[in-house]
């Protein structure tokens, strides 16, 4: 399961690059197109279709997004290619990029973020809020310093 989701999230970001190089020579159209072939094939494959897998929903999610945004001139020229560009390196980096493409109140998880990824964002939150809440750190470093501290030991 883990190579099918690997080869659609592969799929999904060459799909990605070829409806940018549409929109840019002013096919918006055809680059809508190429992002929705993208999408049935996401919603075709193995874990696509499951509709229980988190990365598979966050990809489909992303190209119905991208799709909205390229399909004319104005949208793509304000919105639709950065976020593509966007799309195009956290794919290329296999994580989630700084650039948010949907709502901050969506529950949808962001396709490549990582349970590691997200266990230190979470302690990043924590050590913030304990460092807002209180000028000093706890004797021997914060959670966050430690776990760091941690995992580059372990590798």
């Amino acid at each position: 399961m883990e190579v099918e989701r690997e080869r659609v999230r592969l799929a999904a970001a060459e799909g990605i690059a070829a409806a940018r190089v549409a929109a840019d020579g002013g096919e918006h159209a055809g680059a809508a197109r190429i992002l929705n072939s993208r999408l049935r094939e996401v919603e075709r494959s193995a874990p696509g279709a499951a509709g229980d897998d988190p990365t598979c929903e966050a990809i489909k999610e992303e190209l119905r997004n991208l799709s909205e945004r390229v399909g004319d001139r104005p949208e793509y020229q304000q919105s639709g290619r950065a976020c593509l560009l966007a799309g195009m390196s956290s794919h290329a980096q296999q994580r989630a990029s700084g650039v948010e493409l949907q709502s901050p109140a969506s529950k949808t998880p962001r396709a490549y973020l990582t349970p590691k990824m997200e266990e230190m964002v979470d302690l990043s939150r924590e050590t913030s809020s304990r460092k807002r809440g209180s000028s000093q750190q706890p004797e021997g470093g914060s959670r966050l310093d430690k776990q760091i501290k941690e995992d580059l030991t372990d590798n």
